[in-house]
């Protein structure tokens, strides 16, 4: 999947709220210790597959999660499976806010925008 400019200036954004998200994750103050990450996994055939990871564990630049969506391409790609991630590759993120709000996602927002045009 080639990603455009604003989608790469969309997750660039996302990203800059990393170390405020870290901090916040390992200090137990994320509503529902909720937060959702969208990486690249590498697949069976050495493919990368975008999928979101809930993340249990965030030490130094390496997030630990479990798969929070279940791949149609790859059987072992599947809900729970736990991953490691480098925060490098951290594309995009999802928190809740007090009301349950869902906050971030905005790199789905903005593909989503493209496919009604």
């Amino acid at each position: 999947m080639q990603h455009d400019d604003k989608i790469l200036e969309i997750s660039a954004l996302a990203r800059k709220e990393l170390p405020t998200l870290k901090q916040a994750f390992n200090m137990d103050r994320l509503v529902d210790d909720y937060l959702l990450i969208k990486a690249p996994i590498i697949t069976n055939d050495s493919n990368k597959e975008w999928m979101w990871v809930k993340v249990l564990r965030w030490e130094k630049q390496i997030i630990e999660g479990s798969l929070y969506n279940t791949s149609s391409k790859n059987e072992h790609l599947r809900e729970g499976v736990v991953v490691s991630v480098d925060e490098k590759d951290v594309f995009d993120f999802i928190i809740k806010n007090e009301k349950g709000e869902f906050i971030g996602n905005e790199t789905e927002k903005y593909l989503l925008s493209q496919k009604e045009r």
